[in-house]
């Protein structure tokens, strides 16, 4: 048996102004203890302080002894903790039988002024904060209905009462109040004391998972609480309390900057001052367009999405070591970041899911992405946080290369980054745009970069490199007022060019700026590729070349078979060199040395029916002007030759869209277009051309549709028809010619030579060409006749007619196996 000698106060639980006094403690034991239904008092106190009630999870193995006459109360000597001070006086004496002490009342304690006593209850796993956990389940007794109540712990009884933590709040219903206490993994003794609230968190924010709402007033607000709308009614003053699980609380969502709407609904804003807690449930957290001035959730394990869209009193957030962290929205949207918004570091160390980063209309002097962060951003905004204030920048070496995850930079009007910004295609493989204009950038590298949309680097005064290679997909790039030198100016330039892009529809707007700032005017060869750019439809903006250089103006080519005139003009009287080759190497060029401001170059030599690629310069004194690239064709050496007996002749000729057509009459004019009348001035015979360009473009050849009753053009002979591999309709009705071969019209599906004049050999000649021709098999319509008849119908005059019509024979195989009809008439008319 002991006997405590020293003279302590006792409650069942705390210290009380209306307190029970025990002499002294007479304690039997050491005993086994009976568990956590028992009350077990720690003696590691101190001189200053009585015994307070503890869940000892964890007794270092320290004796145990019962309270004699005091059934369910244990003390246990903790002395030997080292965590805990031990006793310097008034210590306990053994002698191993029942015994007493005697000591005098001690003078009250009167730590809160109340009488107030816990009792705990047990310690069970139940649903609170984050699931099912340990729970101390406590109750305070001799309190006031509708007062509100604070539990306060320590695990070393002897620290000053300032040190103890928090617990929780709670509204009590009467005067034996439900205080669970949640133990999580909290392994060493816990010692309790209640407390009336009195509006402060002097010891803390308790972390047992509750919401502490700071509201406008008084009044009831709502919010959506685990995706019911709840009403919520202040505790004490303007205080609100919300007890776990909190999985989602809504008090603010409009949805605004791509909110997560499959989360939140869309909610009005409650006018909330403050939120703290500590949760280790919420994943989902709206509060904007509420005057919070402060929010911090750092350790929260699960918050995923935080809204606080439009919170402009915000100056303040603490965010770090949220594992699970997908998304915060911290956007002010004020207008200027000077005046409200977030005003110290953005700290997201430990936030390593982090993904969508929204925090415009702040002035944030520096971002933390801390070890391993960084990696699931795809979208980053910190845009316009220091619209006004453009001062030396401020936030320097934020690792944007170390984001492999990026599709969208958007920090423009920071006027706050400095450094380096490289985003190749091997550091951020998704990047789709990129807006940092207006800071302090030094330069920018998206290299290969093909999903790559638009880079916007304008007003970055700093700015002398950007490197756009391989972005095959870019269609917008200002970088405007930066100090580009002539060479980067020059490589954006050529670098777009190469990449092709044409307006169309699915490319409405192109445009390239830069010029205005420092950057310096383009070379002759970037200003090639703006003349190019031009072309293709975009828009540019550029720092102009210096004055009395040469500008190139009304391009022409006359071609022919084998050589090719190229002319323009200039304002400014100058030399005339063309740069040329069937390639983009412009390997090969002409120069005509006279001073002129009208400019004519003809090249020789060039094969017919082929493509070339040229562009011009003009040369004054050490200015060179320059046209962009451009593309001519020679004319096509293979013509249709047809023979004329008649005086007059009217022809025509069915092409694609876009082919250039034109006619070679004997008597030495020349007409185009697709249909051509022409009356020689002489009876005679006249050997006549057509020639079409491209030769593929060709579908159709023969004498007007009139000449089908009127025949006023009689023809003696055609040839050249197999050069032009489309052609598919030949139409020659009462053209009385004699002379044609078929040979290798592979294409034709419609065939009128009726009233024509051709021997027995020409004619059976015409069945064996064509099924020749077509062996491969039927060959599919392709083309409306132009004078209305029947596809795959062969008219062909009956006299001579066809004189083998045999199986086997070509006939035979036309009207058998390739699908044509054959229509005999009557002689020529």
């Amino acid at each position: 048996m002991k006997t405590l000698t020293r003279t302590l106060i006792i409650t069942a639980i705390i210290l009380l102004s209306n307190f029970v006094t025990r002499a002294d403690w007479e304690l039997y034991g050491p005993v086994t203890p009976p568990g956590l239904g028992a009350t077990y008092w720690s003696l590691a106190h101190g001189t200053s302080y009585p015994p307070t009630p503890c869940i000892p999870l964890l007794f270092f193995e320290s004796p145990v002894y019962q309270i004699v006459n005091w059934p369910g109360n244990y003390t246990y000597d903790d002395t030997e903790n080292p965590d805990h001070q031990q006793l310097t006086s008034d210590g306990y004496s053994s002698n191993g039988s029942s015994g007493g002490g005697s000591g005098d009342d001690p003078q009250p304690m009167v730590d809160y002024g109340t009488n107030l006593w816990i009792e705990i209850v047990n310690l069970t796993n139940q649903l609170s904060d984050a699931g099912t956990q340990q729970v101390a389940n406590l109750f305070l007794h001799n309190t006031t209905a509708g007062t509100v109540y604070e539990i306060i712990s320590s695990v070393n009884p002897s620290v000053p009462m300032s040190n103890w933590v928090s617990e929780g709040l709670w509204l009590a219903p009467g005067t034996n109040t439900p205080t669970p206490v949640p133990i999580w993994t909290r392994t060493n003794e816990l010692c309790f004391r209640g407390r009336v609230w009195d509006g402060s968190f002097s010891h803390g924010v308790a972390t047992n998972g509750q919401l502490y709402l700071l509201c406008q007033d008084t009044n009831t607000i709502q919010g959506v609480i685990n995706g019911v709308t709840n009403p919520i009614t202040p505790i004490y003053s303007n205080w609100a309390v919300l007890n776990p699980p909190v999985w989602t609380a809504n008090f603010g969502f409009s949805g605004d900057d791509l909110g997560p709407t499959n989360y939140f609904s869309q909610f009005t804003q409650q006018n909330l001052h403050a939120v703290l807690s500590f949760s280790r449930s919420i994943s989902n957290l709206a509060l904007s367009f509420d005057p919070i001035s402060k929010i911090d959730t750092h350790g929260w394990p699960n918050l995923t999405y935080l809204e606080m869209w439009h919170a402009t009193n915000l100056v303040a957030v603490s965010v770090t070591n949220c594992p699970k962290l997908y998304r915060v929205c911290f956007e002010s949207i004020d207008g200027d970041g000077l005046m409200n918004g977030i005003k110290d570091v953005l700290d997201f160390t430990g936030c390593t899911n982090l993904a969508d980063l929204r925090a415009a209309n702040n002035n944030i002097t520096n971002i933390i992405l801390g070890p391993n962060g960084g990696s699931n951003i795809w979208h980053f905004c910190t845009r316009d946080a220091r619209s006004t204030n453009r001062t030396p920048p401020i936030i320097k070496g934020v690792p944007f290369k170390s984001l492999p995850s990026l599709k969208q930079l958007w920090i423009f009007g920071d006027y706050s980054f400095v450094d380096n910004i490289v985003l190749t295609v091997t550091n951020a493989p998704n990047l789709e745009s990129v807006e940092a204009q207006g800071n302090f950038f030094q330069s920018l590298d998206v290299t290969g970069q093909t999903n790559l949309d638009h880079v916007f680097v304008e007003s970055n005064p700093g700015l002398t490199n950007l490197t756009v290679t391989g972005c095959s997909n870019l269609v917008v790039v200002t970088a405007g007022a930066d100090s580009l030198p002539t060479a980067t100016v020059d490589s954006i330039l050529t670098n777009l060019d190469a990449m092709g892009l044409h307006s169309d529809v699915n490319h409405s707007y192109l445009h390239v700026e830069v010029q205005g700032g420092l950057n310096q005017a383009p070379s002759v060869n970037g200003m090639r590729s703006v003349r190019n750019l031009l072309n293709k439809g975009w828009s540019a903006n550029w720092t102009p070349p210096a004055p009395g250089t040469p500008n190139i103006s009304n391009l022409a080519v006359s071609r022919t078979s084998t050589n090719t005139t190229i002319s323009w003009t200039t304002d400014v009287s100058s030399d005339s060199t063309v740069y040329y080759s069937t390639d983009t190497s412009f390997g090969s060029s002409s120069n005509v040395a006279t001073l002129t401001t009208s400019h004519s170059v003809t090249l020789l030599g060039l094969a017919p029916n082929t493509t070339y690629n040229y562009y011009v310069h003009s040369t004054s004194g050490t200015l060179t002007g320059t046209s962009g690239d451009n593309q001519f064709k020679t004319v096509n050496a293979n013509a249709i030759w047809f023979t004329n007996i008649s005086t007059t002749v009217a022809m025509q000729v069915l092409v694609v869209s876009g082919a250039t057509v034109n006619w070679y009459w004997g008597d030495g004019t020349n007409d185009t277009g697709t249909n051509a009348s022409h009356t020689f001035v002489n009876a005679g015979s006249y050997s006549n051309a057509v020639v079409v360009d491209p030769d593929s473009a060709l579908l159709g050849f023969g004498a007007s549709c009139d000449n089908e009753s009127s025949a006023a053009t009689t023809l003696t002979s055609v040839s050249g028809l197999t050069d032009y591999p489309k052609l598919a309709s030949l139409l020659l009705v009462n053209s009385h010619l004699s002379n044609l071969s078929l040979a290798g019209c592979s294409n034709l599906t419609q065939i009128a030579l009726v009233h024509t004049s051709p021997s027995t050999n020409v004619e059976n000649g015409w069945f064996t060409e064509l099924a020749t021709a077509q062996q491969a098999g039927f060959v599919p319509n392709t083309v409306t006749p132009p004078c209305g008849e029947l596809q795959h119908y062969f008219y062909c005059p009956a006299n001579p007619g066809a004189t083998n019509r045999s199986v086997g024979s070509a006939y035979y195989t036309l009207t058998n196996s390739l699908g044509w009809t054959i229509v005999e008439f009557g002689g020529a008319q």
